[in-house]
């Protein structure tokens, strides 16, 4: 039976931290079987990328929010959580609910009636705090702690890169970096014509890409 995006999602998340395989391996492993459609391998890519890229963010955010602590939490829940706040902070094509719904559902499945509450509970609070975006760190953090936090980057480099850049080239960096990378597509013009390809990507995935 062929799994959803986001469960999938967190089996390699979950390999991701068994092992020192590259995300690239085990997405286009992912992508190899059963039948997948565009909209889920691009949800997949998205959600995988996107937890590693604003891991100590979503760290930070679940720690406050759960009282023993992340950590503390069995591994496939900790990575639901990671992935629900994800979807509920930055993707803002994926309702509330169904981000919400689906990692309560998972939870039931890799948990059981405890976790479930929790991670139901933790979601739904994340959503009345902040209406499911742009969280809020406290102004009692340390700047550099503030920084860390908000770009999701390790202590250790940011102070490293303060200390050769100054901070103001230190956050230009950090801005140019925090966002996923924008895709381009190249036509192979002996099969397809540029303006066939943008004709049926158009048709296929309205409004998920501009031409150039």
């Amino acid at each position: 039976m062929e799994i959803s995006a986001r469960e999938s999602s967190i089996k390699i998340l979950s390999r991701l931290e068994e092992s020192n395989e590259l995300i690239k391996h085990l997405l286009e492993r992912s992508f190899s079987g059963g039948k997948q459609s565009f909209e889920d391998r691009k949800l997949k890519t998205e959600i995988v990328n996107g937890v590693i890229r604003r891991k100590i963010e979503l760290e930070y955010i679940l720690n406050h929010m759960v009282k023993k602590g992340l950590n503390n939490l069995p591994k496939m829940i900790r990575i639901i959580l990671m992935i629900g706040i994800y979807q509920l902070e930055y993707l803002d094509r994926i309702p509330a609910y169904s981000a919400v719904n689906e990692s309560v559902e998972l939870a039931r499945k890799y948990g059981h009636s405890g976790t479930v509450r929790l991670v139901n509970a933790v979601l739904r609070n994340y959503l009345r705090m902040h209406n499911g975006r742009t969280n809020k760190i406290p102004e009692a953090l340390d700047r550099i702690e503030r920084i860390m936090v908000k770009y999701s980057m390790p202590l250790f480099i940011l102070r490293k890169w303060i200390n050769e850049f100054g901070e103001e080239k230190t956050l230009l960096i950090l801005e140019s970096i925090s966002n996923a990378p924008k895709v381009s597509i190249r036509a192979n013009t002996l099969k397809i014509s540029r303006e066939q390809l943008v004709r049926e990507l158009s048709e296929a995935h309205e409004g998920d890409y501009e031409p150039k």
